[in-house]
């Protein structure tokens, strides 16, 4: 269970969720006091939650807080009625505020405090190797390919520019994974100069390929403005049925034909093959996906991200972070960059090094496989009872 308040931290939030929302019987939730949505610290973006008196009880507990917010009597209760049952405690950035108000002391092992950003994806495969064993938080990591390399070095904080302006759209859709989109957004929402959108195909509420985040767009393809870029993020069964819409691969092909950059980020490749757009190209996605990137034409490399010109395409997950990252530097110039990476922060020290394939155990890939194949099969049932794709669409 994630507790959630208004100006709540991408990372903080979409971290835990990818790494620790794909432990074996996971159900992961998102809560607040008030069941309300609830809004980031930055951008467009609200989700759905819950009401924190319903929940009788979790797991593991992580608090995200927000920097709009403060800890309320109900929230206080809540935690201190069921903190002895939780297997692990994890506040982060904010959450630190809400662990504090409810007398928890953090002992670094169940109950565990954190600065946020990066730190959240370190400590949530620290807790999955104590709850669920070292070979499977290493294949936790693979599965979403936390191999991270921040583009700075430490630097001086600059102020943060408000020009020149740039539109940046975000493709979701049901089934999408969410620190695909999630990632990039947490960078580039911090640049006052840049606008972001979340389009949709059409106007209703999406949700992950976890099952734990319900969100609406707010421009849908069609109407939206004309972004200078379009990120695609990616996903599994969800990924396959949005990639045949002919809304998006239409829109994908007039905003290529005005001369504009298109960026994916793990499986979303798929989406800009289905297009042709990469047909000849080097390209990277997700380690998992090579032979259906290579079957649509495409030269798969094993990078973190690959810049081709007219489209630049991001490696599992997490590489989405970084390469956004570089996009604000290159945009913008080094200093923004090292700033923007230092706000995050994005100080990544995963536990275990087992991000990348080259890097990982037979053993490992095998149970990363497993993962991402029993994920897609739980993604494809919720698909199909909320009929998503269905006439409405």
């Amino acid at each position: 269970m994630q507790l959630v308040a208004d100006g709540f931290g991408l990372l903080d939030l979409a971290g835990p969720a990818e790494i620790l929302g794909r432990l074996p019987d996971a159900n992961p939730v998102l809560a607040s006091a008030s069941g309300a949505p609830v809004v980031a610290a930055t951008g467009p973006l609200a989700l759905e939650t819950a009401r924190l008196a319903s929940i009788d009880g979790a797991d593991v507990i992580i608090l995200n807080g927000g920097v709009r917010a403060s800890p309320t009597q109900p929230e206080i209760g809540w935690l201190r009625s069921h903190s002895q049952r939780a297997r692990a405690i994890l506040a982060l950035g904010e959450g630190r505020r809400w662990l504090e108000a409810a007398g928890l002391e953090p002992d670094g092992k169940r109950i565990v405090a954190a600065e946020g950003g990066a730190a959240a994806l370190d400590e949530s495969l620290r807790i999955a190797a104590r709850l669920e064993g070292r070979s499977m938080a290493e294949a936790l990591q693979l599965a979403i390919e936390y191999d991270p390399a921040p583009p700075f070095a430490a630097g001086p904080a600059v102020k943060l520019p408000g020009a020149p302006p740039m539109r940046i759209a975000i493709l979701i859709y049901e089934g999408m994974t969410a620190l695909d989109a999630f990632g990039p957004y947490a960078v580039l929402s911090m640049v006052p100069a840049i606008t972001l959108d979340l389009v949709g195909v059409s106007g209703a509420t999406v949700n992950n390929d976890m099952g734990n985040f319900y969100f609406r767009p707010n421009a849908v393809i069609g109407s939206a403005a004309e972004p200078d870029l379009i990120l695609v993020p990616g996903g599994s069964i969800g990924t396959e049925w949005i990639k045949s819409d002919p809304r998006v691969k239409s829109w994908l092909m007039q905003h290529h034909a005005s001369d504009r950059k298109i960026a994916s980020v793990c499986t979303g490749a798929l989406i800009l093959a289905e297009t042709g757009l990469l047909k000849g190209k080097p390209a990277t996605t997700h380690w998992a996906s090579q032979a259906a990137l290579e079957a649509k034409g495409s030269r798969f490399e094993h990078a973190r991200y690959l810049d081709q010109g007219s489209t630049l395409t991001a490696a599992g997950v997490s590489a989405g972070i970084d390469f956004a990252l570089s996009l604000t530097g290159e945009l913008y110039g080094k200093d923004v960059g090292t700033t923007i990476q230092a706000g995050i922060p994005y100080k990544p020290a995963p536990p275990f090094r087992s991000g990348a394939l080259p890097l990982a155990r037979q053993d490992v890939i095998d149970q990363a496989r497993a993962i991402l194949q029993h994920n897609a099969l739980a993604s494809a049932i919720r698909i199909k009872k909320r009929d998503w794709w269905g006439e409405r669409q």
